[in-house]
């Protein structure tokens, strides 16, 4: 899942600045008036959001994981990951000069 976020009205890939008939800037507009699932606050202009399954949109700061983020990977735990168990030429990042 990407969150997203809506150009200001009168910004380069925003909505006119005045109202205006293009069905584009329609959709942002109300887009941008929907209601967070979260907070009820609108969710506006130049603020990341998702789009859940059900259709409903929720900033990205009233958003919580279902289950909790998992441990950050340790490359050690995995000796095939650990470039540091690599002859020095087969490290990543490091160029081989023939």
């Amino acid at each position: 899942m990407a969150a997203s976020s809506l150009p200001a009205p009168g910004t380069k890939y925003g909505p006119c600045a005045d109202p205006c008939q293009h069905t584009d800037c329609a959709a942002t507009r109300a887009m941008a008036d929907r209601n967070c699932a979260g907070c009820a606050d609108k969710i506006g202009y130049d603020q990341r959001f998702f789009c859940e399954d059900d259709g409903s949109l929720l900033h990205l700061k009233c958003w919580q994981p279902d289950n909790p983020p998992s441990p950050q990977f340790d490359p050690s735990s995995n000796p095939a990951l650990d470039n540091r168990k690599l002859p020095r030429n087969q490290r990543s990042g490091r160029s081989i000069h023939w």
